[in-house]
């Protein structure tokens, strides 16, 4: 007999990530089937949340549309769940990671992108909401296409206050501190950042999450322009939070690995060992790019150093070059990385009628 609260704590149970998606899908296709098109729009929407936060973010491609479908014939349910959740509407804020995932996936063509942000844009103003969180994630998508276009976005986003669709304040002063360090304006990105240094600003999610996130921000822009040594301090730094939160959650070994790479290239190569398979797992493009680029010149580097040819690494068979020896030539291993971040460069910059991304690859890489 179907009994959607049953299912529902069912799949609560379930470990999170491939399995917990499965068992959700099957839910929804049950609830399909009976009909019942609330809990067909409920499960989609922790099926959205399930692939955002767990497994795979493109997911989400597949799954809001058909939110919307539902919705647009039943335009009571968006109202129910907005009731539900006192007075956030639900559907809208899903919404933000869909249009989110357009200046990270190039999997999403571009006319994609700017249809699913002019109906996120019209369904924002149909429920009552300003059009800040659109302005930002026009901004972020045209950031790497057309700085000019990106300029104008960011200053429509600061003319508006946030409303319950918006994101909270911290958040979005992190995002103009990001904005002032990619203009070289450090002046006033560090006018901006003082609340937050002072946990005057706080993100709504923990009292770290935005103190944290504007200091990663700081040690990227140093980072990019190969000041290791302030890098290294802001590197310190965040450890230093990050271990006194003792939460996962907040990983940037990533960042942590490339100033190693140049810093200490010892501490590089043990942070490769602990993050090789999740780096190469890494379903984000735009993040894989990055660290694609960092493991690259980190073998670069490596080669230059190390007196022999090869070097030693307790690779599995999910590593794409494995070898049961384990015995890898460094040479190869820098071309296999490289040519990786060619090709999401080449991906990217053909989606969106650039050459950034390749011109981000010969810069980092030719250092």
């Amino acid at each position: 007999m179907y009994d959607p609260r049953l299912l529902q704590e069912k799949y609560h149970e379930v470990e999170h990530g491939k399995a917990r998606i499965s068992a959700i899908k099957a839910a929804i296709q049950e609830a399909d089937e009976n009909n019942d098109v609330l809990y067909s729009v409920m499960f989609r929407l922790e099926l959205c949340n399930e692939s955002e936060f767990y497994y795979d973010s493109m997911d989400l491609i597949v799954t809001f549309p058909q939110i919307l479908k539902i919705i647009d014939v039943y335009p009571e349910i968006q109202n129910t769940f907005r009731e539900n959740a006192g007075g956030l509407d639900i559907v809208l804020w899903t919404y933000k990671w869909v249009v989110a995932l357009c200046s990270e996936y190039y999997q999403i063509s571009m006319d994609d992108c700017l249809n699913f942000l002019e109906d996120f844009k019209k369904r924002s103003i149909s429920a009552g909401y300003n059009l800040k969180p659109y302005y930002k994630y026009l901004y972020l998508l045209y950031e790497k296409i057309d700085t000019e276009y990106a300029d104008k976005c960011f200053f429509e986003f600061m003319k508006l206050t946030g409303d319950e669709n918006g994101d909270c304040a911290a958040c979005d002063r992190n995002i103009e501190i990001n904005y002032y360090l990619n203009r070289n304006n450090i002046e006033k990105a560090n006018e901006l950042a003082k609340d937050i240094e002072e946990y005057k600003l706080i993100c709504n999610d923990s009292d770290d999450e935005a103190w944290l996130r504007m200091k990663s921000k700081y040690m990227k822009y140093y980072l990019k322009n190969k000041d290791f040594d302030n890098a290294i301090t802001y590197i310190n730094q965040i450890k230093r939070k990050i271990s006194s939160t003792k939460k996962s959650e907040y990983n940037y070994d990533d960042s942590f690995f490339y100033c190693y790479t140049h810093t200490d290239i010892g501490k590089a190569l043990n942070l490769y060992k602990e993050n090789w398979k999740a780096w190469i797992k890494e379903k984000c493009p735009a993040k894989k790019f990055d660290m694609d680029v960092y493991v690259a010149i980190f073998f670069k580097k490596l080669g230059k150093e190390c007196e022999g040819e090869t070097i030693k690494l307790e690779l599995d068979k999910s590593f794409p070059l494995y070898n049961y020896e384990g015995i890898y030539k460094i040479k190869e291993l820098e071309k296999f990385y490289y040519n990786s971040a060619k090709d999401i460069a080449l991906k990217f910059d053909k989606r969106n009628g650039t050459d950034y991304f390749m011109n981000e690859l010969c810069i980092y890489y030719g250092e």
